[in-house]
């Protein structure tokens, strides 16, 4: 536990945040002391909202209008009429420093107030602590983020290691996890649902995994059986949809991260993307690109599909890769670099 005297200088609305989703808040003896200590309780008390029935007379009053309720209009008011003294409570535990906390967190959209007026009187109000993101949730933002990538990376190596791993790497030590004692936080969890991710992926499109398309060649050669994109996919998806959808809510289950809830990451990518800037010129025309080869692969070698003009098994799967590959040297999205003359070499 955070002793009481470094706590008020160690918590910022983020760490307060981040401490909601551990299970931990901070509290102060009085409203007067200046100091903050951490409280974890060991029971917690649970409103169910399942069966909540509003009493005939209070939906009287509430239907009645006599007084009017907002929502985060007056988030100020609210936490300082809860901090007030009243009849029967002369103190309580809201001290400047924890005003200070929560109004930091509503201007990050993460604390929210309701108001209740009479007239133009604030007669109540209270507040609250948003997190609103799932660990689950996390893990399948990981999961979909490899499954856009599968179809295009025929190199499972590059996806999962050279583009996904980078990324998802960073999430865990938002929260101090890192390989170690400390894995256990949310670490774990991030890292297996993205390689177990792939796994699925890699079976579910062929374009997903170099060897996919080595073994249908051995198929072709040996049986004859020759299996376009879409069969492939097709023949995969009763198994593999299920297992991708339950990847993340299995690892979840074994890998039982300590941070449950993970608000903060929704802060940390939008910083990033507004770090890296709108998307450039070569990027858009890859996305393009990729769309393009996706959409050839599909229907370009599928005899059951018949397209104007260009009518059904108009393209081969190989074609479409020495297609979209020559349209990115055209468009400069990829730079072809000739080797030295042997005079530079010689020089």
């Amino acid at each position: 536990m955070t002793s009481r005297d470094s706590a008020s200088s160690e918590i910022t609305p983020e760490v307060l945040l981040r401490a909601y989703a551990c299970g931990i808040f901070p509290m102060a003896e009085s409203a007067d002391d200046p100091t903050l200590f951490w409280v974890e309780p060991e029971t917690r008390g649970v409103i169910p909202l399942d069966g909540l029935r509003v009493p005939s007379r209070l939906a009287r009053t509430v239907r009645s209008d006599a007084f009017t309720v907002t929502v985060n209009t007056a988030f100020k008011a609210v936490i300082s009429g809860c901090a007030a003294p009243q009849p029967g409570r002369e103190d309580t535990w809201i001290n400047k420093r924890i005003r200070e906390l929560y109004i930091g967190l509503h201007q990050i959209g993460h604390c929210h107030s309701v108001e209740v007026w009479a007239n133009d009187d604030l007669i109540g109000g209270l507040y609250g602590v948003s997190l609103g993101r799932n660990t689950v949730g996390l893990g399948y933002a990981v999961a979909f983020s490899d499954l856009v990538l599968a179809p295009a990376t025929p190199s499972n190596t590059a996806r999962s290691g050279g583009t996904v791993y980078p990324i998802v790497s960073n999430i865990p030590r938002i929260y101090g996890s890192e390989p170690g004692p400390t894995a256990g936080k949310i670490g774990t969890y991030v890292m297996w649902t993205a390689f177990a991710t792939t796994a699925v992926t890699s079976s579910l499109f062929l374009t997903a995994l170099a060897p996919n398309a080595a073994a249908l060649s051995i198929a072709r050669k040996i049986a004859g059986v020759d299996i376009g994109w879409s069969q492939w996919f097709i023949g995969f998806a009763p198994l593999g949809i299920p297992l991708l959808l339950l990847v993340p809510l299995l690892s979840y289950v074994v890998c039982r991260p300590q941070v449950k809830e993970s608000p903060e990451i929704v802060t940390w990518s939008s910083n990033e993307l507004k770090a890296m800037g709108p998307p450039a010129r070569n990027e858009w025309i890859m996305a393009a690109l990729v769309l393009l080869a996706m959409f050839l692969w599909i229907t370009g070698s599928n005899p059951t599909v018949t397209l104007p003009v260009l009518g059904s098994n108009f393209i081969n799967p190989t074609m479409v890769v020495f297609v979209v590959i020559s349209l990115m040297l055209v468009t400069g999205v990829i730079v072809s670099i000739s080797p030295p003359c042997s005079r530079c070499r010689r020089a």
